[in-house]
């Protein structure tokens, strides 16, 4: 899931400096330090807990760590411009910072929403904006479970996963867009944005020991980031059976106004699609 982050929303989907000659740099660096890589078996007892985890991180919160994702609307447009009703599911929607921007936007839009917390869910149906005939809020576990019966098979135009699979042991997220699948109609656009591999949170991450195995992280909480590179998140999405619209990093640099040091920022923003013949 996404730490909360600061600066005019272009930053969210600009090009400060290009991935292939930071990486190396950033590759150089985190060569310097020791890896470590924990067992099959811790990381599955990490992943039961970190569901727990992540309902602690919103009891603790309740909907004020995260800010509103109105920049969405620019980087997945098509939420935004359909030509007819349409339905969006929100996979890990948390409190519902992407929900409620995109149903502003387009009041033609009936949103699914869940999420592995029952607190997140809880104020998100408290939220002003929340409105039961346009919103379909439910927890569920899709690591573990189908999606309800709830969202119709065949029935989602888009779904958006925002900081979601990045959140996950990644021998888990095959089953977890498997059971996304059958909602999903033909054609139907899933929308990626995570976390970037040499991100500045990864560096940070391994500096103080934290690494679980390749590219995936403890942060204190007891939650997970994984930082996907373009190649590995297409692979994830066409080994399941998506056609790759696109997939492309974003990058974006900040200067800390105390030391002066450059802040490097590594998204990966991708764009995949149900075959029209599935």
């Amino acid at each position: 899931m996404e730490t909360a982050l600061t600066g005019d929303e272009v930053s969210y989907f600009s090009h400060d400096f290009e991935y292939e000659d930071y990486k190396h740099t950033a590759k150089a660096q985190l060569d310097e330090l020791p890896t470590n890589h924990v067992s099959a078996s811790e990381l599955d007892k990490i992943e039961e807990e970190t569901e727990f985890c992540w309902e602690k991180f919103h009891k603790q919160n309740i909907g004020k760590f995260f800010k509103d994702r109105h920049y969405l609307s620019k980087v997945f447009p098509e939420v935004i411009h359909t030509a007819a009703d349409a339905v969006l599911l929100e996979v890990g929607c948390g409190t519902g910072n992407t929900i409620f921007p995109f149903m502003d936007m387009n009041h033609r839009l009936f949103v699914h929403a869940f999420d592995f917390s029952p607190s997140a869910v809880d104020v998100l149906k408290q939220h002003p904006s929340y409105q039961p005939e346009r919103c379909n809020a439910f927890v569920c576990n899709f690591v573990k479970d189908p999606l309800p019966p709830s969202v119709p098979l065949s029935s989602v135009d888009f779904c958006s996963m925002v900081f979601v699979l990045s959140a996950l042991v990644p021998s888990s997220m095959s089953a977890a867009l498997a059971h996304l699948w059958p909602t999903l109609r033909p054609g139907c656009l899933v929308l990626v944005r995570d976390y970037g591999r040499f991100d500045l949170a990864m560096l940070r991450s391994h500096r103080k020991g934290s690494q679980l195995d390749q590219d995936l992280y403890a942060r204190g909480d007891g939650t997970l980031t994984y930082y996907f590179t373009i190649e590995s998140l297409t692979e994830l999405f066409t080994a399941q059976g998506f056609e790759r619209v696109s997939c492309e990093y974003c990058t974006v640099q900040s200067i800390n106004r105390k030391t002066g040091a450059k802040l490097n920022r590594v998204w990966v923003q991708g764009k995949f699609r149900k075959p029209l013949s599935s």
